[in-house]
């Protein structure tokens, strides 16, 4: 599924600049302005795109005034061991490298769990216990460690990447409500389809707390009673793109599949 790339440019009329934006598909191969037929841009290769603007500007009926990507929103979901961590990685310095003016804002909730359980209070013990254990932790708390960090330092202008949440159907609709309240739209959801066999041989030769034998039997039977129907708020949700990548492969070979199935 393809979106429009966007460039901010101001056409000179009648002595006055008007702004607006030129948007094409990256199937184009050109673009008109106006009526006068030496307004057409030809945009094969799109490569070409920036240098073509760059000559029209140096005429004075163009002021060229560079690239805009619109924020982008993107969920990462899979069970233990299929990559997503590696995966939203891999995004966030594609992001980084496609559109240095924006900062990317990365949500990495098991991340946050382990700083979490490294404290004394109650809940933070309790929540320790069930981390060891394998257990699913409970959704109030599961939200509060999302919604919290988006609270205090969501800025509302970067790329928004989760990666962790939702776990449970519940959390999903929690989860949906951030992007109608931020004015988001269309967030990618990017499930990364990995087996149980093998989730559970790249878990083993894992030395975290919470990747025993025992504790990572525990997280694949929740993950198919919790996390999995939680698939179904997305699949088929036209408010969402939902991409379903082969989570069997190498790492080098699930980003690039990534890579042909987005369109930024």
């Amino acid at each position: 599924m393809h979106r429009f790339r966007c460039v901010n440019i101001k056409i000179r009329e009648t002595g006055a600049f008007l702004c607006c934006t030129l948007r094409f598909f990256p199937h184009c191969t050109s673009v008109q302005f106006g009526h006068n037929p030496r307004a057409r841009l030809e945009l094969h290769p799109i490569s070409r795109i920036l240098g073509t603007l760059q000559k029209i500007a140096q005429t004075g009926n163009f002021l060229y005034t560079g690239w805009v990507m619109k924020a982008q929103n993107f969920i990462f979901i899979g069970r233990s061991g299929c990559g997503k961590g590696t995966q939203a990685s891999n995004l966030t310095e594609y992001l980084k490298k496609t559109d240095p003016s924006r900062e990317v804002f990365y949500l990495q909730t098991g991340a946050e769990f382990r700083q979490f359980i490294q404290g004394d209070t109650y809940t933070q013990q309790l929540s320790k216990k069930a981390y060891t254990s394998g257990e699913l932790q409970p959704e109030f708390l599961a939200v509060w460690m999302w919604s919290h960090i988006l609270i205090e330092k969501f800025n509302g202008d970067e790329h928004l990447i989760t990666d962790g949440s939702p776990r449970k159907f519940h959390e999903a609709g929690t989860l949906d409500s951030i992007f109608s309240f931020y004015g988001r739209e269309k967030p990618y959801l990017i499930f990364i389809n990995t087996s149980r066999e093998e989730a559970m041989r790249r878990l083993s030769g894992r030395k975290r707390l919470d990747d025993s034998a025992a504790d990572v039997i525990k997280r694949m039977d929740w993950y198919d009673t919790d996390v999995a129907p939680a698939l179904n708020f997305y699949r088929n949700n036209s408010n969402y793109i939902f991409l379903e990548i082969n989570g069997d492969q190498s790492p080098e070979a699930v980003w690039q599949e990534i890579q042909g199935k987005i369109s930024l």
